[in-house]
């Protein structure tokens, strides 16, 4: 090394090297001459690492897991990582930004510099430091994270998560460069199959299925897929029925998933589907969850009215009634229930086409269908009625609830359409003539 250095001294005299250039040659040199033993207190010793310093510390920690030293990797890790502690606030970005590198060297050091490192870290996220600093540390939260879920850490990942997302509540808009999108990579879709695997013994504790569903929203859409994918395969009811409770409590990262499987040929699929967009609140419930009441299999017509009865969303009733030619029998049973109750002007449409499509088919419920007619105090809706009781083609019995919902309704606009029609009709054959003649009689 001194000959190195008298070298040095010729080509410094004679090529005019920079000062810098020669002082990073002869800190190399002094670095080579130190034994382990030196060269562990001389990383120890800093209170700051130059670029060339933390290539150093990078290179003793892979020297020291090769050759099984963990404490002493241990040791000079926890150092640099208390740099990071409330007490040196004057610790640089560019050595803050290094720290994801640095937990990635002690990824085989499994010591207590992990519990402690997402301590110092969190601590550090709290503090009010400028826009980049802060970037650094949520750049090192998320690198942590990835690094001990490998391990089932997953308490710490959710400390870290709960961080994360308080930062992002309280305003949304100042972190949508850092904490936003760290909260989509904190959790590795590697490590989700052990997550499920580890929920599938604990499914029926809602706190776990809490802890799941959180770990699950963080890992972003592939890792929700997953999820998704087993639930579409499971056939056990009870097994079923938890995991549709765990997709539920992700929340709105769900929705678009559930929205895509609407529409796969299997019906239980879609019914399952159906299901979840309500429990998600999916805010276009009516628009996604709609065109499911005219699916071919009765199951998943039947959930989807359910959801839609059970959200009380305004609106609901043009879809349910733009639907009822589609539905089963007993289940447009159902929807004249709710269509009836909603007295929604909103359903004339759909109500008018499912009468005229259907007059000669299935009496009883058209009768139910012109009595929720009857119950929607709108003039338009007394005309329609008014012209069903005119339609000759029309089923008697139905024509007859039409003039009694006319009749009934004791107003003198309602009674005018039934005495148009006594002076318009000239059929005498019609048998609904007398009937109509009667109510009016009996109702003056």
């Amino acid at each position: 090394s001194e000959r190195l250095a008298m070298k040095l001294a010729d080509y410094v005299r004679q090529f005019s090297i920079p000062q810098t250039t020669v002082d990073r040659i002869q800190s190399e040199l002094k670095w080579i001459t130190l034994n382990p033993k030196q060269k562990h207190a001389y990383l120890l010793g800093l209170t700051h690492f130059a670029v060339n310093d933390f290539k150093r510390l990078l290179e003793m920690i892979k020297e020291y897991i090769q050759k099984g030293k963990f404490e002493e990797a241990h040791a000079i890790g926890s150092h640099y990582m208390a740099l990071c502690n409330a007490a040196h606030h004057d610790m640089e970005v560019e050595e803050l930004s290094r720290v994801p590198e640095l937990l990635r060297a002690m990824t085989a050091v499994r010591s207590e510099f992990w519990p402690t490192t997402s301590g110092i870290l969190l601590e550090a996220h709290t503090r009010d430091y400028n826009q980049f600093v802060h970037v650094q540390i949520v750049n090192a939260l998320v690198a942590l994270s990835k690094i001990i879920a490998v391990y089932e850490d997953f308490p710490t990942v959710e400390n870290i998560g709960r961080a994360l997302e308080k930062t992002v509540a309280a305003d949304a808009e100042e972190h949508r460069i850092c904490c936003t999108p760290g909260l989509r990579e904190i959790m590795p879709v590697t490590s989700i199959d052990r997550v499920l695997e580890i929920f599938a013994h604990n499914r029926e504790s809602m706190a776990h299925i809490k802890t799941t569903a959180q770990l699950l929203r963080w890992s972003g859409r592939e890792g929700i897929e997953k999820v998704f994918q087993l639930l579409d395969e499971e056939k056990v009811t009870t097994n079923r029925l938890s995991l549709l409770r765990l997709i539920s409590r992700i929340g709105a990262p769900a929705i678009e998933l559930a929205r895509v499987r609407l529409h796969d040929q299997r019906w239980y699929v879609a019914r399952n589907a159906v299901k979840l967009l309500g429990d998600l609140k999916d805010p276009d419930l009516i628009q996604s969850v709609g065109p499911a009441l005219g699916h071919p299999n009765q199951k998943v017509q039947k959930i989807a009215l359910t959801v839609l009865m059970e959200s009380r969303l305004p609106g609901r009733s043009i879809v349910i009634a733009a639907a009822l030619g589609y539905m089963h029998g007993e289940l447009e049973d159902e929807a004249l229930n709710d269509l009836s109750f909603l007295k929604d002007p909103e359903s004339l449409p759909g109500l008018e086409t499912f009468i005229l499509r259907h007059s000669h088919e299935r009496p009883t419920t058209l009768e139910k269908a012109v009595q929720v007619l009857g119950r929607i105090p709108e003039e338009r809706s007394m005309r329609l009625l008014a012209n069903i009781l005119a339609d000759s083609t029309i089923n008697l019995g139905v024509r007859k609830q039409a003039l009694s919902s006319l009749v009934r309704s004791k107003d003198s606009f309602s009674r005018g359409l039934v005495s148009e029609f006594l002076h318009y009709h000239h059929d005498p054959s019609d048998p609904i003539l007398p009937e109509a003649e009667k109510a009016m009689k009996q109702g003056a």
